[in-house]
């Protein structure tokens, strides 16, 4: 009897320890910056039907990049892995979550990247027509290289990260790279959506293609959206796309403020990565 009663305290007593854990979600491998710029799109549109839609885009502030070990999420709804930046991306409710996520990061590890994504606001030109000069180039003496390369025989392919392009404007006839330009905005899935609404990514890559032999063509990597509103992740994906699609230059005319250290840091990171 006694075993018997000793057996049956044995049972209870070790039978919590079978009982199964909270399974954590698993950390996402995202290979490439489409994907990420996908994914992150996604959840923009889960948020904006709930109540983390809490800024422009509901994706502004809900997500942290850090170097810190995957397995670690800091309280994340989601982990996602990106192998081209080697760095973890971690997914929140809303931006105050983030932002503790951050504090966190950096109180166990004053040395590892953390950095809360947000948002950015571009200027605008007028629309450029046909007959509108691409004034810039004699200030950068781009004239008179183009009159020196007029023979060149190779080829380059320049990546402008900005707010599109009027691809039917006579500066880019036969001077457009379509595959490799894409759209980043977000306000449709369509990634050939690339058509510029605020005038100066059209701008831009026409100082470029005025000043340029003909074998110079634009790739438009469209990040800022109708309201000129771009994430800081969303345009360092932009560069890590030009460069994934065989962009020889990479051109950011975007006029921003300085940058934070730590979001120096990553955008950084992300350009050594480009050269």
């Amino acid at each position: 009897m006694r075993r018997w009663l000793i057996g049956l305290l044995a049972c209870f007593c070790f039978w919590p320890l079978t009982l199964p854990c909270a399974a954590k979600k698993p950390v996402k491998l995202l290979t490439d910056a489409a994907q990420v710029v996908q994914t992150l799109h996604a959840s923009t549109a889960k948020a904006k039907r709930g109540a983390a839609a809490q800024t422009q885009s509901g994706q502004v502030g809900r997500f942290v990049v850090t170097d810190e070990n995957p397995d670690k999420t800091f309280g994340a709804k989601q982990a996602y892995a990106y192998r081209r930046g080697g760095y973890t991306l971690l997914e929140y409710a809303d931006p105050a979550a983030a932002a503790a996520a951050v504090c966190q990061i950096r109180q166990e590890n004053p040395n590892a990247l953390a950095v809360q994504d947000r948002q950015l606001k571009h200027s605008a030109v007028p629309a450029q027509s046909a007959d509108t000069p691409a004034y810039g180039g004699e200030l950068l003496g781009l004239d008179t290289l183009c009159g020196r390369a007029k023979d060149w025989p190779g080829s380059a392919t320049v990546a402008v990260i900005d707010s599109g392009i009027n691809r039917a404007h006579i500066w880019f006839k036969n001077r457009l790279d379509t595959e490799g330009s894409v759209n980043f905005a977000g306000e449709t899935a369509n990634p050939s959506a690339y058509a510029d609404l605020g005038g100066h990514g059209t701008h831009v890559a026409g100082i470029i293609t005025q000043n340029t032999p003909p074998q110079v063509r634009i790739m438009a990597v469209r990040v800022f959206d109708a309201d000129k509103n771009a994430s800081l992740l969303t345009i360092l994906l932009g560069v890590d796309h030009a460069v994934e699609h065989g962009a020889d230059v990479v051109n950011l005319s975007l006029g921003q403020g300085m940058l934070a250290a730590e979001e120096a840091e990553l955008a950084n990171r992300t350009f050594r990565r480009a050269v």
